[in-house]
């Protein structure tokens, strides 16, 4: 066994650019990755990454919360893989938190505070600015949710803004701006800020935490990834280790979207209604289905009589998510399997999911990413809406016990470059990863959130290294395997 680490170890170094180096982590990884997928660590000397981006030259830019934006390039150590190099500060500004955009030309970046969007004109040659910043969009401060996160569609930027609580009564009024999503028309030049509550388009509400927002390019498909209520009661009875289920929310197409001038996105429940995910352990659970919502206790959202089941599953009032996962995964970033967002340039269509992890379920589940088969022809996901099986698993931890230190990976931001690699960010750990294949971009059997969480490390010993076979790993995983051989052999 020890010798064929060492050999691979030779094999992926003798193919490494010159200015490549190899990283390690900080704590014991154990990192399983799907068949025919590989992995290797690129960067550790960031604080929090959050979002990411491509820019126009292929560089990678970065928002690292509580510094600012930094960005690399990308050195191509061989056909597929890749690290990343030069690393340079683009902005400085510790009050910047989480979203980055670049506009669709590439020389305008966008970047979020809790309050604020920043503009900047962006040079992507330099990977610099060359303006001081323009605040386009204000007053988006809450005392709950900070994360702003922003996404360019052509002109348009979308923005979603969480609750200011865990169930936050006052998003039920629409006019808070609270738990939705907003797009906002840049086409003219903006000589004063977007008012947040007041300005824009809704394309959907009552969506308590939707970090992650993207458009589909091809039919222009809006589609946003929800994390929903904490500590979920029903009936009085203490029901959160299994519910409420977080979601994948289709918001309409683009084009419908703009033919409506005074367009209003739907409703989609919170703080209300949620989705069911574990049937079995909701009381009064006669008919639901995983998918359907259901009422959140009165006493818990407080004020007048409130919607109950029937309500929140009549879709006239409120829309159901397109799928639904299991509790308190998290899902913070959602791209399409497009080569630098280009379907004509390669990839699967599938949508790639950052479940950055739980932190109130006995077992810790998400830590993971992973992807969400579409259908290449309706341009919806394969899985209906009651399914739980709905999303493979591509890189994971392989024991979400020990994530409740700092024992794990947290996946934050994801994008896909030009050749196919998948860039991922860890915010917990400061880290960026680059996942590479040169087969099939699909990966483990379909998943329905419990299956890899719930390994307890027993069949990892011995010369049959199960956990390690499960997947092909890149030369940075494979030095710490060695580093730590007394463990793992």
């Amino acid at each position: 066994m020890l010798f064929k680490l060492l050999l691979l170890l030779t094999l992926c170094f003798s193919r490494a650019s010159a200015r490549c180096s190899t990283l390690q982590h900080d704590y014991p990884v154990e990192i399983v990755l799907a068949d025919g997928w590989n992995t290797q660590l690129v960067a550790n000397d960031l604080t929090g990454p959050r979002g990411m981006v491509l820019d126009t030259e292929g560089n990678l830019l970065v928002l690292d919360r509580g510094i600012g934006v930094v960005s690399y390039e990308i050195e191509a150590a061989d056909n597929v893989a890749a690290c990343l190099v030069e690393k340079k500060t683009v902005v400085a500004d510790e009050n910047l938190n989480h979203g980055i955009a670049l506009s669709h030309n590439g020389t305008t970046l966008y970047v979020s505070s809790r309050n604020d969007v920043y503009a900047y004109q962006y040079d992507p040659s330099t990977r610099s600015i060359v303006s001081s910043s323009t605040i386009i969009v204000t007053n988006m401060d809450n005392s709950g949710h900070t994360s702003r996160t922003l996404y360019i569609h052509e002109n348009y930027l979308l923005i979603s803004a969480g609750s200011e609580a865990n169930i936050d009564p006052g998003a039920a009024d629409i006019t808070t701006g609270r738990s939705a999503i907003k797009m906002f028309d840049l086409t003219e030049p903006i000589t004063q800020p977007f008012d947040y509550p007041s300005d824009g388009r809704v394309l959907g509400w009552g969506l308590r935490n939707s970090v992650g927002v993207v458009v589909d390019s091809v039919g222009g498909g809006i589609w946003s990834v929800e994390n929903s209520i904490d500590m979920l009661r029903r009936e009085g009875q203490d029901v959160h280790q299994d519910n409420p289920g977080e979601e994948l929310n289709f918001h309409g197409y683009v084009n419908e979207t703009l033919a409506v001038q005074d367009f209003v996105g739907q409703n989609y429940g919170y703080p209300y209604c949620v989705a069911v995910w574990d049937v079995a352990s909701l009381p009064d659970n006669s008919g639901l289905q995983t998918g359907n919502q259901i009422m959140v206790d009165q006493s818990t959202v407080g004020g007048e009589s409130k919607p109950d089941d029937k309500d929140c599953n009549d879709q006239n009032q409120f829309i159901a998510p397109r799928l639904t996962f299991q509790a308190h995964m998290a899902p913070l970033d959602c791209k399409f399997d497009y080569f630098s967002g280009n379907p004509e340039a390669g990839g699967d269509g599938g949508l790639w999911v950052t479940f950055h992890g739980s932190w109130n379920r006995d077992l810790p589940t998400g830590y993971k990413l992973s992807k969400i088969p579409f259908d290449a022809q309706t341009r919806q996901p394969v899985a209906g809406l009651t399914e739980r099986k709905n999303y493979y698993d591509i890189m994971w931890n392989r024991d979400t016990m020990r994530c409740r230190q700092k024992g794990c990976f947290r996946p934050v931001g994801v994008v896909v470059d030009s050749a196919g690699r998948v860039w991922m960010g860890s915010d917990a750990t400061g880290e960026i990863f680059m996942l590479w294949t040169t087969g099939n971009r699909s990966g483990a059997p379909l998943q329905d959130g419990d299956e890899n969480e719930e390994d307890d490390g027993d069949e990892a010993s011995g010369e049959n290294d199960a956990w390690l076979r499960k997947g092909n790993w890149g030369f940075t995983v494979v030095a710490l395997g060695i580093a730590f051989m007394g463990t793992f052999l």
